[in-house]
């Protein structure tokens, strides 16, 4: 072996590897890291037991994935650290930098040091016995073909998150003007969401809200289901369009009795979104409400109450965005 590649090999292994990776941020594995380090010195620098350690950590800040390196000695004190950010749609990008990064921090002179010369065929010895026990790695990569079935891939890759997310939400809200009182109403999307554009369904539930008579009351109450669409980020607006029943029933009326009307209506909700987890989300909303059909309640020949044309709503909900599909 060559004296110089020796010293090189036996200096680097003094380097014990703590990696740790978020699952959101798609990042592979240890295992997977130690091999793209390996590609870029022709061995692996690790070593369970070195005095040098080297931390690494794969996360995920908003729509940047973030990755930390640093290296400290046996007494804990930080002998050198580096932060590199990506907002490629998948980690390779950074996983490939930050393996160079930690190559060069085992061998400074990586990019600038000659290639040594190749041994002759006569003379050429096994450098196996040299490398550490985990030195077990595959040959750099110099083509593109693709890798066997049965090789793990370089590293793991989540789909990216510009890929469409099934969003699933529900939440309470009050109910202005949609029946005779101010009224409680949950509501329940399913969407799918692609960037700053999404597209569902909605049901809303309108409790029941009673408006007294002169003698007994009437009840009413709504059910509507449709479809949204939602243009936006953090904030945006979502248009709605909803077909229902509105049922209205008598108590304590004499000679009084149920009945059922369809509704129909058009919606615009500005919101605001507010994420406190990776895949949750807080969503604030204000809605109006146009509904071009009218429900008239009589109670005998005298009108009690009257649909408006608008109605408004303020809506909270919490949402849960579902891997890809």
């Amino acid at each position: 072996m060559n004296a110089a590649l020796m010293f090189l090999v036996l200096g680097a292994a003094q380097h014990q590897l703590s990696f740790t990776a978020e699952p959101s941020a798609g990042c592979g594995t240890q295992d997977n890291f130690e091999r793209a380090v390996a590609e870029r010195l022709g061995f692996s620098p690790f070593n369970a037991e070195g005095p040098l350690r080297m931390w690494v950590n794969f996360r995920k800040e908003k729509a940047l994935r973030v990755a930390v390196l640093k290296v400290t000695d046996a007494k804990g004190e930080v002998k050198g650290e580096r932060s590199l950010t990506s907002t490629g749609e998948d980690c390779g990008e950074l996983v490939s930098a930050t393996a160079l990064a930690a190559a060069l921090a085992v061998d400074p002179l990586l990019l600038t040091r000659p290639e040594l010369p190749q041994p002759d065929a006569g003379t050429e010895r096994d450098l196996q016995p040299v490398l550490p026990p985990r030195a077990q790695v595959r040959a750099p990569v110099t083509s593109r073909e693709p890798i066997d079935a049965g090789t793990p891939p370089p590293f793991s890759v989540e789909r990216p998150a510009s890929s469409p997310r099934t969003v699933v939400s529900v939440g309470p809200g009050a109910a202005f003007n949609q029946v005779p009182t101010v009224m409680l109403q949950v509501t329940g999307d399913v969407a799918w969401e692609w960037r700053w554009l999404s597209a569902g369904a909605r049901v809303n539930f309108t409790a029941p809200s009673y408006l007294g008579l002169s003698q007994g009351s009437v009840g009413v109450s709504v059910v509507t289901v449709g479809g949204l669409l939602c243009v936006g980020a953090r904030w945006g607006a979502c248009f709605t369009t909803q077909l229902g029943v509105l049922s209205s029933w008598a108590v304590d009326v004499p000679q009084a009795r149920s009945a059922y009307t369809f509704t129909a209506s058009l919606g615009l909700q500005p919101y605001v979104d507010i994420g406190f987890a990776e895949a949750w989300r807080l969503r604030l909303q204000l809605a109006a409400q146009a509904q071009p059909t009218t429900t008239v309640l009589y109670v005998g020949a005298n009108e009690v109450w009257r649909s408006p044309a608008l109605s408004f709503f303020a809506l909270i909900s919490i949402g849960y965005r579902v891997a890809g599909y």
